[in-house]
Order: C-alpha cells, then sequence, then structure tokens
C-alpha cells in the first residue's frame, strides 16, 4: 500500500517463537506525493505482548502494553489485554478493575471476554457478589460461553451454591 515506505522485518525470534515481523514501533507513511494521505503502520501490539508474556518477558510485555495504550487509548480491546495483564502478571486488581471499566465503557455492545476480565478483577478483590453479577450479565451475552460458565461455577461454590456451581462446570465443559 506504501511501497515507499520499505518496512523492515526482523529475523525469527527464537525468544518469542515467531516468524518474522515488523518493529513494534509505529511509522507514518505517505501514500501519496502530494502528502494528503497517510497510513500509520502499527504492527500487532497486543499479540506482541501476548508473545512476550507465553515467553516469561513480562518487562517486555508491559513495554508493549504501555505503548499500545499511549497511541490507542480509547480502544477498547487494548484496554481490556492491557487489565487483563495487569490481573493476572501483576495481581494489580484495582488498577484491573479500572482498566476493564473504561474498556466497557467504550463498547457499547460489550463482550463476554471483557465482562469476564471486570468479574475476575471484582472476584480478587473479593468483591464476590459483584464478580458473579457480572458473570451473570457475561452469560446473557452468550449462555454458551465457557470462560462465563467456569466463572460462575467459582461464585456459586463461594456462595454454597453447589447445584449452580455443577451446572455451570457441566455448561462450561460442555461448550468446550
Amino acid at each position: 500500500m506504501a511501497p515507499a515506505a520499505r518496512a523492515e522485518t526482523g529475523e525469527i525470534s527464537r525468544a518469542l517463537k515467531t516468524g518474522r515481523h515488523t518493529t513494534t514501533t509505529t511509522a507514518w507513511h505517505w501514500i501519496d506525493e502530494a502528502r494528503t494521505s497517510a497510513l500509520i503502520d502499527s504492527p500487532g501490539f497486543q499479540e506482541f505482548g501476548l508473545r512476550h508474556i507465553e515467553a516469561g518477558r513480562l518487562d517486555r510485555a508491559k513495554e508493549a502494553y504501555e505503548y499500545a495504550l499511549a497511541l490507542f487509548p480509547r480502544d477498547w480491546r487494548v484496554l481490556g489485554e492491557v487489565a487483563e495483564f495487569v490481573i493476572r502478571e501483576t495481581s494489580g486488581y484495582a488498577a484491573g478493575e479500572q482498566l476493564a471499566r473504561a474498556a466497557l465503557a467504550l463498547n457499547p455492545w460489550h463482550s463476554t471476554w471483557l465482562l469476564n476480565v471486570l468479574g475476575d478483577a471484582l472476584f480478587c478483590l473479593d468483591r464476590y457478589a459483584e464478580a458473579h453479577q457480572t458473570y451473570l450479565h457475561a452469560r446473557e451475552l452468550n449462555a454458551a460461553d465457557v470462560r462465563t460458565n467456569l466463572n460462575l461455577a467459582y461464585t456459586y461454590l463461594r456462595f454454597g451454591e453447589h447445584k449452580e456451581a455443577l451446572e455451570s462446570i457441566a455448561v462450561g465443559l460442555a461448550n468446550d
């Protein structure tokens, strides 16, 4: 699309187990000589962050996510991924809750994934009733969602509702 860009690619990354990929920096490329149209090249931050996590390089994942947030502060997917990273990898549950709520505010359709991220933060903050309500909301959107049903099993167990917990596990496993 922008042949003059001459985008460079890196060699195979052994640490990340990926093939050739462009750098994680963002570049501005003019499409026409009059410089009236441009293209921003911003290769997969989210996937790049996830691959760093898988490789155990949390410092690099944090850098990738910080960079993605700086570039796309209103992208609900980026906010959600950062929320999940903060919750799971740094135990920053309150910060993860704030990020998940900000992502949900930007996504009027909501998503079961984001609701589960928020529910996970609430659960880890010992706010089980709120987590349960959040998971129930996710189930309203997709009753067959595996993660939602397995998360509901945890909250049902917290409340001593063993039958409902087993039913949620069964639904989750049936759809896995």
